[in-house]
């Protein structure tokens, strides 16, 4: 199952990706989103993507386009 985590750069978002990878019983592949570029949990899920900022009109758009493109399931 794919799951999108935005916030990527946030240690709440670590904390679920975190937790995801913990539960052995799980199938996920995460991706994480964010507007920055320059974020470490890039590196640590098995995706990244760039979102709009939360501020920006365009923010439900995006984000529902970046899971329909990611196959996720579910978004935190």
């Amino acid at each position: 199952m794919n799951v999108l985590v935005t916030g990527g750069g946030t240690a709440t978002a670590l904390s679920v990706l975190k937790s995801l990878r913990l539960d052995p019983s799980l199938d996920v592949r995460v991706v994480l989103a964010d507007p920055a570029d320059d974020i470490a949990g890039r590196y640590l899920a098995d995706g990244f993507v760039r979102i709009p900022k939360a501020s920006d009109p365009g923010f439900v758009d995006g984000l529902l386009e970046v899971a329909r493109a990611a196959e996720a399931r579910v978004i935190f």
